[in-house]
């Protein structure tokens, strides 16, 4: 499995790629197959350590991801394997600044209930 990792701030060179084992997943845990990313203003501001939270060398820069559920966790019960899912960041919308400032009220939402779901048309 491959993944790209923020190796290095202050430039897109700084985003590497990485060869990894598949990873398992643990009992509250879901394994995703990721068919769609994007990079958003969010990672940005991390890749430029202009994020109210530090950047950590090693992390994936992904805010938002959609893919398919190949595997679960003996404990999960919301997903099964075959579920579309995806995550999503957003920041709260009562800031309307071009930064965010980090609250209790500006979290990450996920799209994980089940009118969230995609359709298989939807795909």
């Amino acid at each position: 499995m491959k993944s790209y990792h923020l190796e290095a701030f202050g430039t897109i060179e700084g985003i590497r790629i990485k060869e990894h084992e598949m990873p398992q997943p643990g009992p509250s845990e879901v394994l995703i197959a990721i068919k769609a990313t994007s990079l958003n203003r969010r990672d940005l501001y991390i890749l430029h350590q202009t994020y109210p939270l530090p950047g950590r060398p090693g992390v994936i820069p992904l805010s938002d991801g959609a893919g398919e559920v190949i595997a679960v966790g003996s404990a999960v019960t919301r997903f099964k394997h075959g579920d579309k899912v995806c995550g999503n960041y957003f920041a709260h919308p009562a800031y309307k600044a071009d930064f965010l400032p980090f609250t209790e009220q500006s979290r990450s939402f996920h799209g994980t209930d089940e009118s969230a779901r995609a359709k298989d048309a939807e795909t």
